[in-house]
């Protein structure tokens, strides 16, 4: 019987490390969708932060930077 109560005790906080990691990407999932969005609208110069700096980028290369990063998050959402 106490097997059984710990091995449900190890589910439960499986579970709940999944659910934060879900929480985590959903989060990162819509940090991208804005930062897509503000993109289209920008008309200026593009930065991106690389580590503590900001460097300036090319519109096309973070747009494309940030699509892969979104799609890579859709899938670990559905997965």
């Amino acid at each position: 019987m106490e097997e059984k109560i710990e091995q449900l005790q190890l589910i439960e906080q499986n579970l709940q490390n999944l659910l934060s990691q879900k929480q985590s990407f959903q989060a990162q999932l819509l940090e991208i969708e804005n930062a897509l969005e503000e993109l289209t609208k920008s008309k200026d110069k593009i930065y991106r932060i690389v580590g503590s700096i900001m460097v300036l980028s090319e519109k096309a290369d973070v747009e494309t930077y940030l699509n892969s990063k979104k799609e890579i998050l859709e899938l670990r959402i559905k997965n």
